[in-house]
């Protein structure tokens, strides 16, 4: 009985089933073909009229770059870009949209203007894919170096600003800054003030803060954009935050910008890196500093005309040139090396001394006969009372040496660095 139940059942089971018992459905397609994609962001980059700004960064934070870009169609462009002033005024360009590689990309064609930049700036890609958009930003990532490039829509507004070649006058305008008598320059907000530089060959802005005993040196890269300067990282130390400089007006020693910052230009650092004392000191006997250009200031490079000395090659100190036992006496050699690879004759032998501080000054120890060459005795004769002067030098340190800033009102110094191969 039990058998003839289950037969019953199967029986009823198969009387209702048929065919087209399940119903087809088209699978959704959720992967979106390269070509697809390529044709959405291309239709997005030239529906915006007033272009896009981009941001350019190479991996590591060693560089950045600023411009606007107007996509007008599939090849061409419009474009300026925070770097020589050639490519800060708009112009046109060249562009291919194509998939590489299986993924939308474009790039720019070579020697086409935009490329031109590129080679000239070195260490950048001329190839892009497209990574994502997250509220109308595009993100791209280069193929080769691993630049990240950065899309995003620039205001009508600022598009004009732009055009008009506001960058360059930004640019013009934070150099006049940079270009006032004194070494030093402190940025001032909210109660506090740093040290700072501007590396224009590096293109890095430098703060230094913390204590004379806990140094501490922030340096971030810069660009220019439509109405300032602004770094790639930002600066927080004390409650004080900021990363662009909008700059207002200016007057003598000072700046004013934006937010309640201001840059003073002073005749003392504000910090003092004590550590550079040791450094200038040198590890031993004959360790010694060279200046090609000796002693100058923000208006005349080479006050002493020692370049114009065809002999000479560059203006030496050496701290600690000569120990003598008898009696104990550790004396320097402040000399002109000559191109042979000789000392001047003439140079002065003098007493390097410290002050607590970690200022450096010179005494005269032995004043040899003046330089039998008139020119040497003329560049010599100019740099002699700067180079004694009671109050000494800061010692300012920079990638490639240091400075030696006159203490008594910076407003001359020297770079120096440290010599490779020892006069005879």
């Amino acid at each position: 009985m039990k058998n003839l139940l289950i037969s019953l059942l199967l029986i009823f089971c198969l009387s209702n089933c048929n065919k087209n018992a399940f119903t087809e459905h088209e699978v959704e397609k959720v992967w979106v073909p390269a070509e697809e994609q390529l044709e959405t962001y291309q239709t997005l980059l030239t529906a915006h009229q007033s272009g896009w700004e981009f941001i350019m960064e190479r991996p590591n934070d060693h560089g950045v770059y600023y411009g606007l870009i107007n996509f007008k169609n599939e090849n061409e462009i419009d474009f300026l870009v925070d770097y020589a002033i050639r490519y800060t005024k708009y112009q046109p360009g060249k562009i291919n949209f194509a998939v590489h590689n299986g993924s939308p990309s474009f790039s720019f064609p070579k020697y086409s203007p935009f490329a031109n930049f590129i080679d000239h700036a070195g260490g950048l890609d001329s190839l892009y894919t497209f990574n994502k958009i997250v509220n109308d930003t595009l993100f791209l990532d280069g193929n080769g170096v691993g630049v990240k490039l950065k899309l995003y829509k620039c205001p009508p507004e600022k598009n004009q600003a732009l055009r008009n070649n506001s960058m360059a006058k930004n640019k013009d305008d934070l150099f006049k800054i940079f270009s006032m008598k004194r070494f030093f320059f402190y940025l001032n907000k909210g109660g506090q003030s740093f040290d700072i530089a501007l590396d224009t060959l590096r293109k890095e802005f430098v703060i230094n803060y913390g204590t004379n005993e806990d140094f501490k040196a922030f340096t971030s890269k810069y660009y220019f954009d439509q109405d300032g300067i602004v770094l790639q990282k930002p600066f927080s130390d004390s409650g004080v935050e900021f990363r662009k400089l909008k700059p207002q007006s200016q007057s003598e020693f000072t700046a004013i910008f934006d937010e309640g910052i201001t840059i003073t230009n002073e005749p003392k650092p504000k910090r003092y890196n004590l550590k550079i004392v040791s450094d200038f000191k040198g590890h031993d006997a004959h360790f010694g500093w060279g200046s090609y250009a000796g002693l100058s200031t923000r208006d005349q490079l080479d006050i002493a005309n020692m370049r114009a000395i065809n002999e000479v090659e560059f203006f030496s100190i050496f701290p600690t040139f000569i120990i003598e036992d008898e009696p104990p006496v550790i004396h320097g050699l402040a000399a002109f090396i000559m191109k042979s690879g000789d000392i001047a004759l003439g140079m002065d032998r003098q007493l390097t001394k410290f002050t607590d501080d970690g200022r450096v000054y010179f005494e005269r120890y032995i004043v040899e006969e003046h330089p039998s060459s008139e020119e040497i005795n003329a560049a010599k004769a100019k740099i002699t009372p700067y180079f004694y002067n009671e109050r000494g030098f800061y010692i300012i340190g920079d990638n490639n040496g240091l400075y030696l800033v006159d203490a008594r009102d910076g407003l001359t110094w020297a770079h120096f660095r440290s010599l490779t191969r020892m006069p005879q």
